[in-house]
This record gives structure tokens, sequence and C-alpha cells, in this order.
């Protein structure tokens, strides 16, 4: 399906219109991220995380929660795709439910860290200087990439930013959340 509404821009003033919206909605869904963390929500999905049972008999709605983040997920991803669908000015399914989108996903995620908001940020730049920097050597960039995957997954399995937090005590986001100590 032809995405004919952008097709009259030029194609500088649509490319900085995609930057644009791809900025603010990466920022608008940290700023969210972070603001659900940090709330009642956040504190539920954590209970929720650790154990199901135990939240349930906090008086955690366990079901209420999962929704919440899903509708949130949910909407923040769907925007995410439009913005990727005004960059190729077609909805297709393999524009983005290729296997490079999941496997550049994956990946962005492991080298970065999992379970963090700062993770995907530096996995995302590592990506990039990687993509850019190797991309020339064909098929042994794809190899390279597999084996700093399981290297990163061995040696560092927090990813690069465990790597940062454990030699300084930093929290940009300000969503760790410590047990008190006596």
């Amino acid at each position: 399906m032809p995405l004919e509404a952008l097709a009259s821009f030029d194609r500088w003033t649509r490319n900085a219109g995609v930057y644009w919206c791809a900025l603010v909605t990466g920022v608008g869904a940290l700023v969210i991220a972070r603001l659900m963390l940090r709330g009642k929500l956040g504190l539920a999905l954590m209970s929720v995380r650790d154990s199901e049972a135990a939240a349930a008999a906090s008086g955690v709605s366990i079901q209420r929660a999962k929704l919440a983040l899903w509708v949130i997920a949910g909407s923040i991803t769907g925007l995410a795709g439009a913005v990727a669908y005004m960059n190729t000015l077609q909805v297709t399914p393999d524009a983005t439910f290729s296997l490079n989108w999941s496997a550049a996903a994956i990946f962005i995620a492991v080298l970065g860290g999992i379970g963090t908001l700062e993770g995907p940020i530096l996995g995302t730049i590592l990506y990039f200087v990687l993509r850019e920097s190797f991309a020339t050597y064909g098929s042994w960039y794809f190899i390279g990439l597999g084996s700093l995957a399981i290297a990163t997954m061995v040696f560092a399995p927090g990813g690069a930013w465990s790597l940062v937090t454990r030699r300084w005590a930093i929290d940009p986001f300000g969503v760790r959340r410590d047990m008190p100590r006596r």
C-alpha cells in the first residue's frame, strides 16, 4: 500500500520530517519508560517479574499491570512503525518484518544490555558504528557481528552497559531501585 500523502514532498523535506519524527518518538519513548518505571506501575511490574504470587499477595493487580504495559509498548511500537513506513513510502510486511530488522534489534539489545534504558542506546550507537565501519567486508561483517554477540553474552552478559556500571556507579535515567541498607 503506497503512502501517497507523503509522496508530494521532496526527498530532503521528507527525510528531515522522518528524522525529527524518529527523534521525537525515541525521546518520547525514553521519557514514558522512565516515568513508568519510576511510578507505581514500575513497582508493580518489578514485583510481578520477581514473583507473581508475592505480587498478588501484596495487592498488585497483575492483569492490570500487564495490560497497561502491553498498551504502552504497543502504542510506542506502532508509532515507531509509522515513522519507519514514512521513510519507505510503502506499507509492506517485508519492510519491517524482515529477518534483517529482527536480527539488528536482537543484536542491539544483546550488545548494549537487556533490561536497562541505557543499554539499547549504547547498543544502537555501537551497532551503527560497526555497520558503517565494516559493512564493506561482505559476509565477514556478519560473521564478525555474530562473534561479537557471542563474546558479549559470554564475557559481559549484561551487555556493554554492564561494563560501564561495573566501573562507575552511574544511573543517568534514575530508574535503578536498590534494596535499602541497614
